[in-house]
């Protein structure tokens, strides 16, 4: 054995091989790379998103779509304010709202038909106070509490409610006898389509316009 000449300490000679690893260094030298196979669940959102990329836009509405549905509503808001005319001689058009929405949302109170309607409670009350001299609304006691009062429409009331809106389905039949048979069928099947698509209306909106938003008998 020799020593070094710089620190004097004996040198190691190489042996000609290098040292040895420990075993679990050697066993994850060699250890195979585990294949990861796909899962169902992920194939198919791998295959969703891929086409949801490749999607193509919804191709623009035309301008004579558009103004073929315009006037189909406006046929349809003459229908409703025809209707009207059969209960002119016996309420306005804001005492027949009032009736809309007493009978859509059940026995109710004055503060709320005033919400519902966006005037002041008092000129609520004063629209309730001739409706209920014409017989056609009725001042009870809450039940859930008797120092309150609700409203609720009296059988005339009901009855008149039914007939505008029994004018109104006769108006909308009548255009479509109008129509071949076959035309029907797809006018009905387009209108349902259009109004699946809108999505349920704001009640507040129907009944601005004197759309019940509950059954009177057959009326919709």
């Amino acid at each position: 054995m020799s020593r070094s000449r710089t620190s004097g300490r004996p040198e190691r000679r190489s042996t000609g091989s290098a040292p040895s690893a420990p075993d679990d260094v050697a066993h994850a030298r060699i250890r195979p790379r585990r294949r990861v196979v796909p899962q169902p669940a992920t194939v198919q959102r791998t295959v969703r998103d891929t086409l949801r990329d490749d999607r193509t836009a919804p191709e623009p509405v035309a301008a004579d779509q558009v103004d073929a549905v315009l006037a189909a509503s406006r046929v349809l808001v003459a229908v409703s304010a025809r209707s009207l005319s059969v209960a002119e001689d016996r309420v306005t058009v804001g005492q027949f709202r009032v009736m809309v929405i007493v009978e859509s949302r059940g026995p109710i109170g004055v503060n709320a038909l005033a919400e519902a309607m966006g005037v002041h409670p008092s000129n609520a009350t004063r629209g309730c106070d001739r409706l209920v001299a014409a017989g056609l609304l009725d001042r009870r006691e809450n039940r859930e509490d008797r120092r309150q009062l609700v409203l609720a429409l009296t059988a005339a009331g009901r009855a008149l409610l039914h007939e505008v809106m029994s004018v109104r389905r006769a108006a909308v039949a009548e255009t479509l006898l109008r129509m071949p048979a076959n035309e029907r069928a797809r006018v009905a099947c387009a209108l349902a389509a259009f109004a699946a698509a809108g999505g349920e209306p704001d009640p507040a909106d129907l009944w601005r316009v004197g759309w019940t938003t509950a059954t009177v008998d057959d009326a919709t």
